[in-house]
Protein backbone atom coordinates (compact mmCIF):
# COMPACT_ATOMS: atom_id res chain seq x y z
CA UNK A 1 0.00 0.00 0.00
CA UNK A 2 1.33 3.43 -0.66
CA UNK A 3 2.00 5.57 1.41
CA UNK A 4 0.20 9.16 1.60
CA UNK A 5 2.22 12.24 2.66
CA UNK A 6 1.15 13.55 5.61
CA UNK A 7 0.79 17.40 4.15
CA UNK A 8 -1.46 15.78 2.13
CA UNK A 9 -3.86 15.30 4.63
CA UNK A 10 -4.03 18.57 5.64
CA UNK A 11 -7.45 20.40 5.17
CA UNK A 12 -6.93 23.03 2.57
CA UNK A 13 -6.81 27.02 3.96
CA UNK A 14 -9.37 28.99 3.51
CA UNK A 15 -9.24 31.76 0.92
CA UNK A 16 -8.84 34.67 3.25
CA UNK A 17 -5.99 33.02 5.48
CA UNK A 18 -3.76 31.83 2.35
CA UNK A 19 -4.49 35.91 1.06
CA UNK A 20 -3.13 37.38 4.05
CA UNK A 21 -0.41 34.76 4.25
CA UNK A 22 0.75 36.15 0.83
CA UNK A 23 0.33 39.86 1.99
CA UNK A 24 2.74 39.27 4.91
CA UNK A 25 5.22 37.21 2.66
CA UNK A 26 4.96 39.97 -0.14
CA UNK A 27 5.62 43.03 2.62
CA UNK A 28 8.49 45.06 1.01
CA UNK A 29 11.73 45.54 3.88
CA UNK A 30 11.43 49.56 3.24
CA UNK A 31 8.26 49.26 5.13
CA UNK A 32 9.17 47.29 7.67
CA UNK A 33 12.17 49.45 8.27
CA UNK A 34 9.64 52.43 8.20
CA UNK A 35 7.43 50.94 11.46
CA UNK A 36 10.89 50.30 13.31
CA UNK A 37 12.03 53.74 12.78
CA UNK A 38 8.57 55.25 13.86
CA UNK A 39 9.16 53.00 17.10
CA UNK A 40 12.99 54.68 17.14
CA UNK A 41 11.72 57.88 17.06
CA UNK A 42 8.45 57.58 19.24
CA UNK A 43 10.98 56.60 22.10
CA UNK A 44 13.33 59.38 21.72
CA UNK A 45 10.51 61.99 21.64
CA UNK A 46 9.25 60.16 24.93
CA UNK A 47 12.89 60.08 26.89
CA UNK A 48 13.35 63.57 25.74
CA UNK A 49 10.19 64.86 27.06
CA UNK A 50 11.36 63.34 30.56
CA UNK A 51 14.28 65.16 30.23
CA UNK A 52 16.73 62.29 30.08
CA UNK A 53 19.41 62.38 27.40
CA UNK A 54 19.19 60.08 24.70
CA UNK A 55 22.75 58.63 24.95
CA UNK A 56 22.11 57.27 28.53
CA UNK A 57 19.73 55.01 27.30
CA UNK A 58 21.52 53.18 25.00
CA UNK A 59 25.13 53.28 26.80
CA UNK A 60 25.50 53.45 30.63
CA UNK A 61 28.86 52.44 32.21
CA UNK A 62 29.75 51.68 36.23
CA UNK A 63 31.05 54.77 37.96
CA UNK A 64 35.08 54.89 38.13
CA UNK A 65 37.09 55.89 41.15
CA UNK A 66 40.24 57.49 40.38
CA UNK A 67 42.53 56.95 43.06
CA UNK A 68 45.46 59.18 43.36
CA UNK A 69 48.57 60.60 45.92
CA UNK A 70 48.94 63.18 48.31
CA UNK A 71 51.36 65.50 45.76
CA UNK A 72 48.22 64.95 42.56
CA UNK A 73 45.77 66.12 45.46
CA UNK A 74 47.36 69.02 46.18
CA UNK A 75 48.37 69.72 42.61
CA UNK A 76 44.34 69.66 41.99
CA UNK A 77 43.17 71.69 44.40
CA UNK A 78 41.98 75.77 44.03
CA UNK A 79 41.27 76.49 47.59
CA UNK A 80 43.05 74.81 50.44
CA UNK A 81 44.78 75.90 53.97
CA UNK A 82 46.68 74.12 56.70
CA UNK A 83 44.78 72.80 59.36
CA UNK A 84 45.04 74.80 62.58
CA UNK A 85 47.33 73.20 64.95
CA UNK A 86 45.04 73.04 68.43
CA UNK A 87 45.78 74.59 71.08
CA UNK A 88 45.63 71.63 73.88
CA UNK A 89 47.67 69.26 71.29
CA UNK A 90 50.70 72.29 71.22
CA UNK A 91 49.95 72.56 75.51
CA UNK A 92 51.04 68.82 75.79
CA UNK A 93 53.98 68.55 72.82
CA UNK A 94 52.23 66.32 70.77
CA UNK A 95 53.27 65.88 67.16
CA UNK A 96 53.55 63.36 64.95
CA UNK A 97 51.46 62.60 61.27
CA UNK A 98 47.99 62.94 60.17
CA UNK A 99 46.71 61.37 57.05
CA UNK A 100 42.95 61.88 55.87
CA UNK A 101 41.44 59.43 53.12
CA UNK A 102 39.47 61.97 50.92
CA UNK A 103 36.83 61.53 48.54
CA UNK A 104 36.02 63.59 45.68
CA UNK A 105 33.36 64.36 42.75
CA UNK A 106 33.82 65.50 39.54
CA UNK A 107 32.84 69.15 40.42
CA UNK A 108 35.47 69.47 42.70
CA UNK A 109 33.57 69.75 45.90
CA UNK A 110 35.06 67.49 48.82
CA UNK A 111 32.33 64.49 49.91
CA UNK A 112 34.03 62.67 52.56
CA UNK A 113 36.86 63.35 54.57
CA UNK A 114 37.38 59.95 56.69
CA UNK A 115 40.72 60.27 59.63
CA UNK A 116 42.88 57.07 58.87
CA UNK A 117 45.76 58.23 61.76
CA UNK A 118 46.66 61.25 63.94
CA UNK A 119 48.87 61.77 66.58
CA UNK A 120 45.51 62.41 68.70
CA UNK A 121 42.15 63.00 68.22
CA UNK A 122 42.27 66.85 68.07
CA UNK A 123 44.88 66.74 65.48
CA UNK A 124 42.73 64.69 63.36
CA UNK A 125 39.43 66.45 64.30
CA UNK A 126 41.09 69.83 63.12
CA UNK A 127 42.65 67.97 59.61
CA UNK A 128 38.86 66.67 58.84
CA UNK A 129 37.31 70.19 59.70
CA UNK A 130 39.72 71.95 57.14
CA UNK A 131 39.77 69.21 54.22
CA UNK A 132 36.00 69.47 54.12
CA UNK A 133 36.47 73.47 53.54
CA UNK A 134 38.74 72.76 50.58
CA UNK A 135 37.94 73.08 46.85
CA UNK A 136 39.49 71.34 43.62
CA UNK A 137 39.24 71.81 39.70
CA UNK A 138 36.63 70.16 37.89
CA UNK A 139 38.29 66.86 36.46
CA UNK A 140 35.99 66.87 33.26
CA UNK A 141 35.16 63.24 33.02
CA UNK A 142 32.48 62.20 31.49
CA UNK A 143 30.25 60.65 34.06
CA UNK A 144 28.88 62.15 36.86
CA UNK A 145 28.89 59.48 39.31
CA UNK A 146 32.63 59.53 38.54
CA UNK A 147 34.82 59.64 42.00
CA UNK A 148 38.25 60.91 42.84
CA UNK A 149 40.01 59.20 46.64
CA UNK A 150 43.24 59.93 47.32
CA UNK A 151 45.05 60.88 50.67
CA UNK A 152 46.25 63.78 52.08
CA UNK A 153 49.20 63.68 54.54
CA UNK A 154 50.18 66.63 57.32
CA UNK A 155 52.83 67.08 59.56
CA UNK A 156 52.49 68.29 63.17
CA UNK A 157 55.93 69.35 64.36
CA UNK A 158 57.18 72.16 66.61
CA UNK A 159 59.71 75.01 64.80
CA UNK A 160 61.59 77.40 66.93
CA UNK A 161 59.33 76.84 69.80
CA UNK A 162 55.59 77.04 67.87
CA UNK A 163 53.94 74.58 66.62
CA UNK A 164 53.78 74.22 62.89
CA UNK A 165 51.45 71.75 60.33
CA UNK A 166 53.09 71.18 56.32
CA UNK A 167 53.06 69.03 53.82
CA UNK A 168 55.11 66.21 52.91
CA UNK A 169 57.08 68.84 50.57
CA UNK A 170 57.05 71.29 52.76
CA UNK A 171 59.13 68.99 55.52
CA UNK A 172 61.60 68.43 53.47
CA UNK A 173 62.25 71.35 52.83
CA UNK A 174 62.38 72.52 55.84
CA UNK A 175 64.37 69.32 56.83
CA UNK A 176 66.86 69.55 54.19
CA UNK A 177 65.97 66.08 52.48
CA UNK A 178 66.02 65.56 48.99
CA UNK A 179 65.60 62.22 47.23
CA UNK A 180 68.23 60.70 46.02
CA UNK A 181 68.99 59.79 42.39
CA UNK A 182 71.65 57.27 42.22
CA UNK A 183 73.39 56.31 38.56
CA UNK A 184 72.99 52.68 37.40
CA UNK A 185 75.39 50.37 39.59
CA UNK A 186 75.28 53.02 42.62
CA UNK A 187 71.69 51.43 44.18
CA UNK A 188 72.55 50.13 47.47
CA UNK A 189 72.26 46.23 47.84
CA UNK A 190 69.50 45.22 49.81
CA UNK A 191 70.20 42.32 52.12
CA UNK A 192 67.59 39.61 53.05
CA UNK A 193 68.17 37.81 56.12
CA UNK A 194 65.93 35.80 58.35
CA UNK A 195 64.90 35.68 62.33
CA UNK A 196 67.95 34.66 63.25
CA UNK A 197 70.27 37.19 61.34
CA UNK A 198 67.34 39.69 62.13
CA UNK A 199 68.64 39.40 66.17
CA UNK A 200 72.07 39.95 65.36
CA UNK A 201 71.51 42.84 63.09
CA UNK A 202 69.17 44.51 66.14
CA UNK A 203 71.79 43.73 68.71
CA UNK A 204 74.58 45.28 66.58
CA UNK A 205 72.90 47.89 64.68
CA UNK A 206 69.74 48.85 66.62
CA UNK A 207 67.44 49.11 63.59
CA UNK A 208 64.20 50.50 62.81
CA UNK A 209 61.70 48.20 62.22
CA UNK A 210 58.93 49.15 58.98
CA UNK A 211 55.77 47.34 59.10
CA UNK A 212 54.15 48.34 55.69
CA UNK A 213 51.05 46.61 55.67
CA UNK A 214 47.58 48.27 56.02
CA UNK A 215 47.12 50.37 59.89
CA UNK A 216 44.31 48.11 60.44
CA UNK A 217 46.60 44.68 59.81
CA UNK A 218 49.21 46.83 62.03
CA UNK A 219 47.00 47.12 65.02
CA UNK A 220 46.11 43.50 64.87
CA UNK A 221 49.29 42.56 65.64
CA UNK A 222 53.00 43.92 64.45
CA UNK A 223 56.08 43.06 65.76
CA UNK A 224 57.52 44.65 68.86
CA UNK A 225 59.39 48.16 68.08
CA UNK A 226 57.88 47.89 64.38
CA UNK A 227 56.63 51.69 62.99
CA UNK A 228 53.56 51.53 60.58
CA UNK A 229 53.70 53.33 57.46
CA UNK A 230 51.19 51.78 55.00
CA UNK A 231 52.72 50.63 51.50
CA UNK A 232 50.56 53.31 49.63
CA UNK A 233 51.61 56.14 51.30
CA UNK A 234 55.72 55.12 51.49
CA UNK A 235 56.42 57.24 48.36
CA UNK A 236 55.09 59.99 49.74
CA UNK A 237 56.06 60.36 53.70
CA UNK A 238 59.85 57.86 53.55
CA UNK A 239 61.70 60.62 52.12
CA UNK A 240 60.09 63.33 55.40
CA UNK A 241 60.05 60.56 58.19
CA UNK A 242 62.65 57.79 58.22
CA UNK A 243 66.24 58.42 59.02
CA UNK A 244 68.68 58.21 55.94
CA UNK A 245 71.49 57.28 57.82
CA UNK A 246 69.90 54.92 59.80
CA UNK A 247 69.39 50.88 59.03
CA UNK A 248 65.65 50.11 57.90
CA UNK A 249 64.36 46.84 58.12
CA UNK A 250 61.43 46.07 56.40
CA UNK A 251 59.43 43.26 57.82
CA UNK A 252 57.99 41.08 55.58
CA UNK A 253 55.10 38.90 55.66
CA UNK A 254 53.91 36.20 53.61
CA UNK A 255 51.35 37.83 51.70
CA UNK A 256 54.04 40.52 50.76
CA UNK A 257 56.40 38.65 49.69
CA UNK A 258 54.06 36.79 47.27
CA UNK A 259 53.37 39.97 45.78
CA UNK A 260 56.68 41.63 45.67
CA UNK A 261 55.57 44.19 47.74
CA UNK A 262 58.74 43.95 50.28
CA UNK A 263 61.13 44.45 47.06
CA UNK A 264 59.00 47.67 45.71
CA UNK A 265 59.33 49.11 48.99
CA UNK A 266 63.05 48.79 49.55
CA UNK A 267 63.32 50.15 46.10
CA UNK A 268 61.47 53.51 46.68
CA UNK A 269 63.26 53.65 49.90
CA UNK A 270 66.79 53.50 48.26
CA UNK A 271 65.36 55.64 45.70
CA UNK A 272 64.31 58.10 48.65
CA UNK A 273 68.12 58.01 49.96
CA UNK A 274 67.98 55.33 53.17
CA UNK A 275 71.58 53.83 52.65
CA UNK A 276 70.72 50.69 54.60
CA UNK A 277 67.93 48.44 53.79
CA UNK A 278 67.05 45.12 54.60
CA UNK A 279 64.28 42.72 54.05
CA UNK A 280 62.99 40.53 56.92
CA UNK A 281 61.95 37.43 55.24
CA UNK A 282 59.56 35.58 57.99
CA UNK A 283 59.71 31.69 57.26
CA UNK A 284 63.31 32.03 55.52
CA UNK A 285 65.47 30.00 57.03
Amino acid sequence: MDLVPSTSLRPPSPPHEDAHEHRQQARPWHSRATIDVVVLVFIAGFVLSAGTPLRSVFRTRSPVIFTVNDDALRRLSVKAQAPAYPSTSLANNITGVAVAAVTIDVNGTVRDVTIVDSPDDATGTAVRNAVLRWTFRPLGVSSPADLINGKLIFYFHLQNGRGVVSSPAELQAIRGIEPTVRGKGEAPVVSVINETEFRRVQSSLGPLVLDTRSHAAYLNGHRDGAINMPFSDLSTRAGAELPRFRTIVIDCFAEQQYSGACEVAAHILTSRGMSSVIMLSRGRE
